[in-house]
């Protein structure tokens, strides 16, 4: 935690400035939201040229320098992971006190470095704050009124036909289900059972893992009456009552409403859609969405009985043990129910061992039943060691809650992890980027960043393992905060220079508002932008990124791109974990 390495992508104006790449050579990537003290401080020189030997300072605010040094070799060429023929690391170990630097390349001034006490705490009611926009059937939603008020009568739908073609037809009864609630996914406005109840389970283990980074202390967090929930755990709370109602009897479970005709409903709000009272509830006895949900209300029975809210704490614990032990009958689905459109399928997780381990263990660690745990490590043996980390591959997640009842769990965490330190380090991937990126793969870095220092924090290896894995925490952060081809941060930001600001959106390209803490996809690859670009408008401004865009990655902050821009409910959370995990580690 010493060392203060800079990934120096050197650039003479900030990238926001150039109207033209060919008008500098060295460009700065570094963590634009800032560094606490006690962190690694990483500044990359991504160059057109050789820089190999040129000299480097940081100066103070008073013009003193701090350190000095020289460029050394160049780390990697121009790769699937970098843009740029020449990049290097610059290392700024031991510069720890708080203040403004700037960083200089020979006679030329590069960029601010800060470096304060708390510099991630500002962003913790942000990033809530897009989740409020996000949120259906009440009027606390922010940018929009209480929408889709119809969903208490949502129509019930199954499964039409083999489940692995995901067709679903109404249900000749025409009943209905109250489904009133929760959050919109992304740019569109469908609820995903799946994705809600990993949003409500990283929001409270984000809480359970650093409570002081939500606290009132905390002068960027909104003030709590006395008695009063944190912030985090309200908007918590509004995700586990959602949750509550996804099993309404014996025979159904809730694992969507509405379809993908939304995406067919134009450029509206919430409250404008002639869908409302129309809306589908797709029900099918689905355990991986099950366990998400059995797992989200464990834990929030766990934390909410912390609180003093025992009566809320039991109806979750109920719920929870009633949509486990549902999920674990011979009829439950072999395979997993989802709906699929035309150009995708939406949310289809292939395996249901890691869920299931995930719920177990947190039933277990709720009741301290031992039979919970015997199947938390049934279940986790059977989903193994991941080497992808998503919405769809909890194995990080249960391996980890499970680490310290079962040792063959915290190997498989091991070799996870160190699987990710390791990946593509020998061919360019210079940021320390723990998997290839797909459709956008930020958030699976965000998780794998969380758990590294989880497990250096909780010293659950050797010191060497430790150390490797907590890498995985700093490199990830920073290339969360510009330290990354781009040098973009990925959450819109105001207090965060060059961050994100055309979230992909119905809400805020209606409104115009500023998407106050609404965290992009991220970069994706290439492959798959190919493929699907043709839905996408450019803008003027997708010219400036294409310098930085490599033969494997690509990035636009732009507002059409549905790849790179939009936001989803789940990779706030997963960002609000990593901040607070971080932040502990800041302690």
């Amino acid at each position: 935690m010493n060392k203060l390495l800079i990934l120096l992508s050197l650039s003479v104006l900030p990238l926001f400035a150039l109207s033209s790449a060919s008008y500098a050579e060295v460009y700065l990537r570094y963590n634009h939201a800032g560094y606490s003290p006690s962190q690694p401080k990483i500044a990359v020189l991504m160059a057109d040229s050789e820089q190999r030997k040129k000299s480097w300072s940081l100066k103070d605010s008073e013009g003193k320098v701090v350190k000095k040094g020289r460029v050394g070799k160049s780390l990697a060429g121009k790769t699937g992971h970098t843009a740029k023929p020449f990049n290097y690391y610059i290392d700024l170990a031991g510069v720890n006190q708080q203040g403004l630097y700037q960083l200089f390349l020979q006679d030329k001034s590069l960029a601010e470095i800060k470096i304060q006490a708390k510099p991630y705490h500002a962003l913790s009611s942000e990033i809530l704050t897009h989740l409020k926009v996000t949120k259906s059937g009440t009027d606390e939603a922010l940018l929009h009124p209480a929408s889709h008020m119809g969903d208490q009568q949502a129509l019930l739908y199954r499964t039409d036909g083999p489940i692995s073609e995901g067709r679903w037809k109404q249900d000749p009864s025409k009943q209905t289900v109250d489904m009133l609630g929760g959050w919109y996914d992304a740019g569109d406005y469908i609820k995903f059972t799946l994705t809600i109840g990993y949003t409500a389970y990283y929001m409270l283990r984000a809480y359970e893992e650093n409570p002081a980074f939500f606290a009132p202390n905390n002068k960027f967090a909104p003030p709590n009456k006395k008695g009063e929930l944190p912030e985090v755990l309200k908007e918590a709370k509004f995700g586990l009552d959602y949750l509550l109602k996804t099993h309404p009897s014996e025979n159904e479970f809730i694992i969507q409403v509405s379809t993908a005709e939304d995406h067919n409903i134009g450029l509206l709000l919430p409250q404008d859609d002639k869908r409302d009272g129309k809306r589908e509830a797709l029900s099918a006895i689905s355990p991986p969405q099950m366990g998400m949900a059995a797992a989200a209300l464990a834990l929030g029975a766990k934390v909410f009985a912390a609180q003093g809210e025992k009566v809320l704490a039991k109806t979750y614990q109920a719920e929870a043990q009633k949509i486990y032990k549902r999920a674990r009958m011979p009829d439950a689905l072999k395979e997993t129910a989802y709906e699929k459109k035309h150009t995708n399928d939406l949310y289809r997780d292939t395996g249901e061992a890691d869920n299931m381990a995930l719920a177990a263990i947190e039933l277990y660690l709720l009741t301290q039943q031992q039979a919970y745990l015997d199947q938390a490590s049934k279940y986790s043996k059977s989903a193994g060691a991941g080497r992808w980390t998503s919405w769809c591959c909890m194995t990080s997640s249960a391996n980890y809650r499970l680490a310290p009842f079962d040792k063959h769990a915290k190997n498989r965490l091991k070799k996870e992890l160190l699987h990710y330190a390791r990946y593509d380090a020998k061919e360019g991937n210079i940021w320390g980027a723990p998997m290839q990126p797909t459709w956008a793969p930020l958030i699976g870095q965000l998780v794998v960043a969380s758990y590294g220092a989880l497990a250096s924090q909780d010293k659950l290896f050797s010191r060497k393992t430790n150390k490797t894995v907590d890498n995985l925490m700093w490199d990830n952060l920073d290339y969360f905060f510009g330290r990354n081809n781009w040098g973009v941060a990925f959450v819109a930001s105001k207090q965060v220079p060059s961050s994100v600001k055309n979230i992909y959106s119905r809400i805020y390209k209606i409104t115009g508002a500023y998407p106050t803490g609404a965290v992009s996809e991220g970069p994706g690859g290439r492959a798959t932008y190919e493929s699907i670009k043709q839905w996408m408008d450019p803008m003027e401004d997708d010219l400036k990124y294409e310098p930085f865009n490599t033969s494997a990655q690509i990035f636009y902050d732009n507002s059409n791109n549905f790849q790179t821009m939009e936001t989803t409910i789940k990779l706030q959370a997963t960002a609000l974990y990593m901040l607070a995990v971080a932040s502990k580690g800041m302690q």
